[in-house]
């Protein structure tokens, strides 16, 4: 009832994006969620998932590994998986987490933002974030059962390994496109069904 009351306010004329709101109950009534715990530039905070069996929080692996595994959300809102990293300074991600990061938006769709202040972009940090901010239409993956509960995660337009070592040629936290695969944004509904 509070987000209901929430769009009667806003209007439908106003975009609402819940952060943090109950998935289900938000389906009709926002026109786009966070799917996933804050993006950062870092890999992992491996204590805090390890020790206290917490992966919610902020960093590149866990917004990567919930928005990829929540891929399907996209039929009820657009799915916002958190900003592109693409700057190398003051930053701590590999070129391969920042490619990974900038894969996800293309295979997720949804939103596309950026928290790089443009001069601490170089060339190669600017050309990856001119591809990260492309609009999208939402993938699939290629299969649900492939790794078993491992972190090599197939999808038409290309894999994600996600594992700490190299895994079906992909460097550990990389991603490698499937060349020509890109799909373009079409504007009916029936693409996003």
């Amino acid at each position: 009832m509070g987000l209901q009351a929430l769009r009667d306010g806003a209007g439908e004329d106003a975009f609402l994006l819940g952060c943090g709101a109950p998935l289900a109950s938000s389906i009709g009534l926002v026109d786009a969620m966070r799917t996933g715990p804050d993006v950062a530039p870092f890999w992992d905070e491996e204590s805090r998932r390890v020790w206290l069996g917490d992966a919610t929080g902020p960093s590149a692996r866990n917004a990567l590994h919930t928005s990829l595994s929540r891929w399907y959300q996209h039929a009820w809102y657009q799915p916002d998986p958190d900003v592109m990293i693409a700057r190398r300074e003051l930053s701590l991600l590999s070129r391969n987490e920042r490619h990974a990061l900038a894969g996800m938006l293309d295979v997720i769709g949804g939103l596309r933002a950026s928290s790089d202040p443009i001069a601490m972009l170089d060339a190669e940090g600017l050309e990856l974030l001119r591809r990260s901010l492309q609009i999208s239409a939402p993938d699939r993956p290629v299969t649900l059962t492939r790794s078993f509960g491992g972190a090599v995660t197939h999808f038409s337009r290309g894999t994600f390994n996600l594992e700490d070592t190299l895994a079906e040629g992909i460097p550990a936290h990389g991603y490698q496109e499937h060349h020509g695969m890109r799909l373009a944004v079409t504007t009916s509904e029936a693409d996003f069904a």
